[in-house]
């Protein structure tokens, strides 16, 4: 590593030019070629093992299906829509004539399609090779029927991928509020862009190469814009910490040492943090889940092009700009009265540090709480902003043919005389289950090759019941698998392969919370020499976790934000508890980092431990804070995409950095350092002969 470290500082000192000139040529190569090339983004849940994804090959492998149902169009009026079919027949015609679209069905010639009371008919649009052009979906959200005061409204993933902020946006107003930040914090326009700067250099790389990726790697589609989110909030913090501390020493040395003490000291700061939160999103391979893959690969590229960005461009700029660095100054507050304020307040912590530490902990406790009822699932269209045409739609749909109608349940058998009777026979015990709204008669494939039955629930996909009637289902499908008959009867559907998706992750999340844990308590203990400071991190950072699990759970499943978003309460979506995990437990460590960090070059000066930590404090308080509250305003501006994925991320990440700039950085870790002495820096001698060394050579 101090290998590493002093290599980019000889070339950023000696060729700044070049090393800035061949991070813009790598910006100009990737980033138009990989807008021109497009992306090529793909959520796919996918679980080899499980019932719905056997069932889903099944129904591909035996069923030719060429298009794939990608809008719902529904037909909403207070009369009698029989009467008026003339009408819909003409709107479904000017329908067809838009570009895009490939077919539409007729709901009076499609069973099943007009409700009960004949006041809501549904119909099925198909799209030309899944073409989700935006000017399709608006041409067809423009149809209207003048007559009879008939609504339509639309559902379905199309409508998902052409609505939303555009892109762009949420960055453009992530930027804009950090260069305010950066502006108070440095008080000059020169220091405040350099961050900006590198972060957005590092973005426009990033996004290239996330692009690439999607072309040969499997990557869901909002992992762009989660790469984004992390990118920006890491990028523009690393660059403050190097900043900030290259301003410090430039007040007494020159351009050359200040940067030289700038990298030795945020550098390798900067160096572990991102180490470390790339080692938590790549853990997410550990779990196996493919989906998973495409996530991980895309934040940690993020992670690592904005880590070498901001060691090495950023470094070069500096070297050009020098004592310049403070150019067009603005008026703010004095740093002394900054840094008499966090003296003060270190002061206080090392008188009370036990009080206070318990204090914090209640704290914590009470946010963590909400928690323990987090419910996991894929929210349904009833959670779509309010007056939204999904949200309508999907409403309209529940009310005239239940809840359950949008995502049925298909029971599926490979055809055999004992199996067709198995399947009748559970088909006679479950219509009378009170979950079951209907059920439909077995349909042979037209190959023959495998009956299907569809299951209707009374309750939504996103509904506690659901997930009660799949466990039922799933008993009671294993017990005819073990009985004399052992036929395979398999559940598909959308709402079965999310269900067992949420299943899956959850068994794997703690396993793979003990492979982060472990391999990040390792980086820490070779970085500070001690065996406590780890311990005490990685406890400390579940914590953080897990009460911003609690801020998640209180804002989206109890409801407590969709005031505020215009959005319904729904559940978690099943794969957010764990790549939420590996995003805050590297971002969490990044202010253990350059806290600790602080505080152990102050121990090695004075051995005094009571000093090391409060000078520690008092010398990184400001700091931090302003770089928490950037990473925060970055990913504030992401909760107003419309992605309710997205938004879900936002509110975690925002409401985890919080807690952990406040009550965990800047009382909760002081004072539990305090409390401990200096068993802090306690190493065995024969595991610090095992731990590889991290003093950093002399850069020149």
């Amino acid at each position: 590593m101090s290998k590493f470290i002093a290599v980019i500082f000889n070339l950023s000192i000696n060729k700044p030019k070049t090393v800035i000139f061949s991070w813009l040529l790598i910006l100009l190569l990737t980033l138009p070629t990989a807008l021109l090339l497009g992306a090529k983004f793909n959520t796919e849940y996918d679980l080899p093992d499980s019932q719905s994804k056997i069932a889903m090959k099944l129904i591909s492998s035996n069923i030719s299906r060429t298009q794939v149902s990608d809008l719902t169009m529904v037909f909403s009026s207070s009369k009698d829509l029989s009467e008026n079919e003339e009408l819909l027949n003409q709107t479904i015609s000017e329908a067809l004539l838009i570009p895009g679209v490939e077919s539409v069905s007729s709901p009076y010639q499609t069973p099943g399609s007009i409700s009960p009371n004949k006041k809501v008919a549904i119909s099925t649009v198909m799209l030309s090779k899944n073409n989700y052009d935006k000017e399709t979906i608006i041409a067809l959200q423009n149809l209207k029927i003048s007559k009879d005061n008939i609504n339509i409204y639309f559902m379905g993933e199309a409508l998902k991928k052409t609505t939303g902020t555009k892109p762009g946006v949420s960055e453009m107003l992530a930027i804009s509020a950090a260069l305010l930040v950066l502006l108070i914090t440095f008080g000059s326009v020169v220091a405040a862009l350099m961050p900006i700067v590198t972060a957005v250099l590092a973005l426009g790389i990033s996004t290239a190469l996330i692009i690439f990726l999607s072309h040969n790697f499997p990557v869901a589609e909002f992992s762009p814009m989660l790469a984004d989110l992390v990118g920006l909030g890491v990028g523009l913090d690393y660059a403050l910490f190097i900043v900030s501390r290259f301003k410090k020493e430039l007040i007494n040395n020159s351009v050359k040492d200040s940067i030289a003490t700038a990298l030795k000291t945020s550098g390798r700061a900067v160096l572990f943090a991102g180490g470390i939160v790339c080692i938590a999103l790549l853990g997410l391979f550990s779990v196996k889940v493919k989906f998973l893959y495409g996530v991980a690969l895309s934040s940690s590229i993020s992670v690592i092009i904005t880590m070498l960005a901001s060691l090495s461009f950023l470094p070069a700029m500096l070297v050009l700009l020098g004592r310049n660095i403070n150019k067009l100054s603005i008026p703010k507050r004095s740093k002394k009265e900054e840094n008499h304020l966090w003296h003060k307040w270190s002061l206080k912590i090392a008188k009370r540090p036990r009080a206070l530490a318990f204090l914090s902990l209640l704290v914590l406790t009470l946010l963590c709480l909400p928690t323990s009822t987090i419910t996991l699932g894929s929210a349904d269209a009833s959670s779509d902003p309010v007056g939204s045409s999904s949200k309508m739609a999907f409403d309209t749909i529940s009310a005239a043919f239940g809840k359950g109608y949008t995502a049925p349940l298909q029971l599926i058998t490979v055809k055999s005389s004992s199996s067709d009777e198995v399947l009748r026979e559970l088909i006679i015990e479950l219509k009378n289950d009170l979950a079951v709204a209907s059920i439909s008669q077995p349909l042979d494939s037209p190959n023959g090759k495998i009956t299907i039955a569809s299951v209707t629930l009374n309750s939504s996909p996103q509904e506690k019941e659901t997930n009660r009637f799949l466990n039922k289902i799933y008993d009671k499908l294993s017990k005819i698998r073990d009985s004399d008959k052992g036929e395979q009867i398999y559940v598909g559907g959308l709402t079965p392969i999310l269900y067992d998706f949420s299943t899956s992750l959850t068994k794997k999340l703690p396993g793979f919370i003990l492979v982060v844990v472990l391999l990040s308590s390792i980086l820490l203990m070779i970085l500070f020499r001690s065996i406590l400071i780890p311990i005490k991190a990685a406890l400390m950072n579940l914590i953080s976790i897990l009460a911003s699990f609690g801020i998640v759970v209180i804002s989206f499943q109890w409801g407590w934000l969709t005031p505020l978003l215009g959005i319904g309460s729904g559940p978690i979506e099943p794969f957010l508890p764990i790549i939420l995990f590996a995003l805050l437990f590297g971002l969490s460590m990044d202010y253990e980092v350059f806290l600790v960090s602080r505080i152990q070059e102050e121990w090695l000066l004075c051995k005094d431990n009571e000093k090391a930590v409060r000078m520690g404090l008092a010398n990184t308080g400001g700091v931090i804070t302003a770089a928490a509250l950037i990473m925060i305003v970055v990913f504030t501006a992401f909760i107003f995409t419309g992605d309710r994925t997205i938004q879900l991320f936002g509110v975690g990440l925002a409401s985890a950095i919080l807690i952990d700039a406040t009550i965990i950085r800047s009382v909760l870790v002081p004072a539990l350092m305090q409390s401990f002495g200096d068993k802090n820096w306690y190493l065995p001698k024969w595991l610090g002969k095992i731990l590889p060394p991290v003093q950093l050579e002399k850069l020149e």
